[in-house]
Formats: structure tokens, sequence, C-alpha cells
């Protein structure tokens, strides 16, 4: 028997009301991006601290994943900012 668990957009309101207020706006693809910019930052900066010199193939594999994540995060956010701001920054003029 599995258990009846309430929905998030029911539970969320409780634990957080700004939380809730941007859950419903669609801002969290907005945070999204913006947490996974520095994460792929960090994994370029581990790559070129934890990888030697002597393996510039590692090295340079793992910096250009990390950049690729911060681009990755980078249009994730753009998107969340203009789904954020309605249609009319998608260029559409429709009501």
């Amino acid at each position: 028997m599995q258990p009846d668990w309430p929905s998030l957009e029911a539970v969320l309101p409780a634990l957080a009301p700004p939380a809730a207020e941007a859950f419903r706006r669609g801002n969290t693809m907005k945070y999204a991006g913006l947490l996974v910019l520095p994460a792929g930052f960090f994994l370029a900066l581990a790559a070129l601290v934890l990888f030697p010199a002597s393996n510039p193939g590692a090295r340079a594999g793992f910096v250009l994943c990390g950049l690729t994540v911060e681009a990755l995060g980078l249009v994730v956010s753009v998107r969340g900012h203009l789904e954020a701001q309605g249609p009319k920054a998608n260029g559409e003029d429709r009501p």
C-alpha cells in the first residue's frame, strides 16, 4: 500500500511562501541556471589544479567540459529570465 503524499504545490506554500510564489511563476529554471554556472567554473578550476601539466589532453578535456557546463547554465538562466518576463520578451505580441 502506497502512502498518499500531498503534491509539491500543496506543501510548498506552507514551507516557504516566497519560494512557492517563485515556483508558480516559473523562476526555478532561472535559479537552476544560476547554480550551474559556478559548478562549471569550479569544474574547470579543479581540472587546472588536479591534472598535472604532463597530461594536457585530460586537462584540456575537463576544462572544455567545465566551460560547456558554464555555457549550459548561462543558456538555462537566460531562458528562465525570458520565460519570467512573459510573451513580449520572446517577440510575441499575442495577448
